[in-house]
């Protein structure tokens, strides 16, 4: 009989780890940004050019978009179908709360860092390499190649005058969908 409790202490772990590792990130942007003396850019940057619902709504459009073709290449190609059972073994199962947790975490931590600090040191191309890079692990290439092309997409997204809103709800519909799908039973 397997016992299932180490199960729910490593999960937990996981999350504990993950909130801690996005805080820190949220940290390091604003610290980067004080240094730099660019805290102001912050509210212009969180909508952007867009008005609050319609940073909303491009956001969900996207998010939405985004996840319905990731989904396609799940169920119609092999490599993609390897990753997510990968990263589905790694994460074990997870709850709802958890899986939301995450998905607002990871979203909100890295868009801060990523699109707002480090992107406007170094432009949307790199901040989209270093993030892809950064997703990148043993056995996960293409998942770092996906997080590059996904990064790619929300650093257009913030040049094209969309907001951090904007591109924070898309990236944490994208990663509440692929969770909930990998994770739940």
């Amino acid at each position: 009989m397997i016992d299932e409790e180490p199960e729910q202490g490593s999960r937990g772990s996981l999350v504990i780890v993950a909130t801690l590792v996005y805080s820190g990130f949220v940290v390091t942007a604003l610290l980067w940004l004080y240094l730099r003396d660019r805290v102001q850019i912050l509210p212009e940057m969180a909508f952007g050019e867009l008005e609050g619902y319609a940073s909303l709504g491009v956001g969900t459009a996207v998010g939405l978009g985004l996840s319905g073709i990731i989904a396609l290449f799940v169920r119609y190609q092999a490599a993609f179908q390897g990753l997510e059972a990968r990263l589905r073994v790694t994460l074990g199962s997870l709850s709802e709360s958890e899986i939301v947790l995450l998905a607002m975490t990871s979203a909100i931590g890295e868009e801060l860092l990523f699109r707002c600090a480090l992107q406007d040191v170094v432009g949307p191309y790199l901040s989209a390499l270093v993030f892809g890079v950064l997703h990148t692990g043993p056995g996960l290439l293409l998942w770092g190649a996906c997080a590059a092309i996904l990064g790619l997409c929300f650093s257009l997204l913030i040049d094209s005058g969309c907001g951090l809103l904007s591109v924070t709800v898309a990236h944490a519909l994208i990663n509440f969908i692929s969770l909930r799908r990998m994770t739940l039973p």
